[in-house]
């Protein structure tokens, strides 16, 4: 429990609410398997803790986005099917946005993705 506390509270710390106007998050992945990866309902615990407090923080909902939606729409398709992490940062490079770990440059591309979605009106 401590960790989704320190989890938590560091995605609070993380963003000033005046220059955003939804949050958009990684939908989770059930359906993949990875060795060593937390379970299912750590998953679901850990992101149901930080979505409500993001909600009760600042009143803004966590609207979930399919990651490889987003990487296919903006870096083309065939992203998460063979391409690495490594083409993946050099591709966002290239566009100017330069990132030292791939964990970020997912949460960049998700919330990329959402926010051109919603101010297109398709995501709500």
């Amino acid at each position: 429990m401590a960790r989704v506390v320190t989890i938590r509270d560091a995605v609070l710390r993380t963003f000033n609410v005046a220059e955003i106007g939804a949050v958009f998050i990684e939908e989770y992945a059930f359906g993949k398997q990875r060795s060593g990866s937390a379970s299912v309902t750590g998953l679901a615990e850990l992101g149901g803790a930080v979505k409500i407090a993001i909600f009760e923080a600042h009143g803004l909902p966590c609207i979930p986005v399919v990651r490889s939606t987003a990487h296919a729409s903006l870096l083309g398709k065939g992203w998460g099917r063979g391409k690495s992490k490594e083409q993946m940062l050099r591709r966002l490079a290239e566009a100017g946005y330069e990132f030292d770990d791939d964990d970020l440059a997912d949460a960049f591309v998700v919330n990329l993705y959402g926010h051109l979605k919603h101010m297109q009106g398709v995501i709500k």
